[in-house]
């Protein structure tokens, strides 16, 4: 289901033009469906005696060829024209307008007979209606990869909300110390306090809250001791509240829950809601998206020889394979796919890559903003 406004670009796609795309989209594929079938019909069944009719039997179903052509060309490229309107926004969408794209324009040409001149007009229908279809996916394909890049250097640039954040939720940012190391950690963040810092168990440790899962934002007694040791009575103002302070037990006549012991998944998922570890997750993006695109772009570079060389290999294997699902009474009778030039094996080769980085930074938002790893 399309969205009307996107998240990645705010456009506002009006309804009765969401709906115009999907009626166009519905009719056309029904109509190039139709002639589909007709002409595999006609390529597997239908024109099997093609070459033993007389010329106006032929010259009928020669019309009939060119009038389910233009129905399965026109018919493709407007639903294709309409799925890009109302599925602009889906990932999938240009992925499978592309691989559709390709089964039909080197896929279907591959099985028949191309001696009988009826059959080989038909399956010269195939190749034709799938430029649109193609033209489309990849004009999708190239949108979700910009949108990909985009959101990674927005999302680079952005600090994090802390909002939602159920352990430090709504904390206000305070300038950085000095850092001593690449990733800082939880006391050289924006949402350590100064007057905690010094009496701060972990940071004479020198080490990371989320490594030892406890932390100022999910135990009191770490703000409670620092308070106490603090002249001018401190609001603690980074307690988290009663109901979350499962490390702390209850004092005699005390209203505060009873101490629970949690394990340590509790703890690593009472990390992963807390301001502080989503703040160094941040962070952590900042660093290994630059990472990431240059080390993928290196590897796309030295693997680019072998990347060519399967592009080829593929298109002799889809002959291969088309030859022995041929109707054709000997292998050699197949269809050959025409080899495509240097140029073209290298742009294919560039087309690859750029959706090899683009999936490789999804993965790494996944990691560190979904599973938080």
């Amino acid at each position: 289901m399309s969205r009307e406004e996107s998240e990645e670009g705010g456009i506002y796609v009006p309804p009765i033009v969401y709906t115009l795309a999907n009626l166009v989209m519905t009719v056309a594929f029904i109509v190039a469906g139709l002639s589909l079938a007709y002409l595999l019909y006609g390529v597997f069944v239908g024109l099997g005696g093609f070459s033993s009719w007389d010329a106006p039997k032929q010259k009928i179903m020669m019309g009939n060829i060119a009038l389910a052509t233009k129905a399965l060309t026109y018919g493709l490229g407007a639903a294709s024209l309409g799925l890009a309107v109302a599925l602009w926004f889906e990932e999938i969408a240009g992925y499978a307008l592309l691989i559709g794209a390709a089964l039909l324009g080197l896929g279907l040409p591959m099985l028949g007979d191309a001696s009988s001149l009826g059959v080989a007009k038909a399956l010269a229908a195939f190749p034709q209606a799938a430029l649109v279809p193609g033209g489309v996916g990849l004009v999708l394909v190239l949108r979700d990869i910009i949108a990909k890049f985009g959101r990674a250097i927005q999302r680079r640039g952005a600090e994090p909300d802390s909002s939602e954040a159920t352990f430090g939720m709504g904390a206000k940012r305070e300038a950085k110390p000095i850092r001593t190391s690449l990733i800082g950690k939880c006391w050289e963040g924006s949402y350590c306090r100064d007057w905690v810092r010094p009496h701060c168990p972990i940071y004479q440790k020198r080490d990371a809250c989320w490594r030892i899962r406890q932390g100022c934002y999910c135990e009191q007694d770490i703000v409670s001791n620092a308070s106490s040791k603090t002249q001018g009575g401190v609001q603690l103002e980074m307690a988290p509240a009663s109901q979350l302070n499962y490390a702390n037990p209850s004092s005699p006549g005390s209203a505060a829950p009873t101490k629970i012991f949690l394990t340590d998944a509790q703890k690593v998922e009472r990390c992963r809601n807390c301001v502080i570890y989503n703040d160094h997750q941040s962070d952590k993006y900042k660093l290994i998206m630059p990472m990431t695109i240059i080390a993928t772009i290196a590897l796309c570079v030295l693997i680019s020889p072998w990347m060519r060389s399967g592009i080829q290999s593929s298109m002799t294997g889809i002959e291969s394979i088309a030859a022995k699902l041929s109707f054709a009474s000997s292998q050699e009778s197949g269809v050959k796919l025409s080899r495509p030039s240097d140029g073209v094996l290298w742009a294919l080769v560039g087309a690859f890559s750029l959706m090899i980085v683009s999936k490789t930074l999804q993965i790494v938002e996944w990691c560190i903003f979904v599973k938080k790893i």
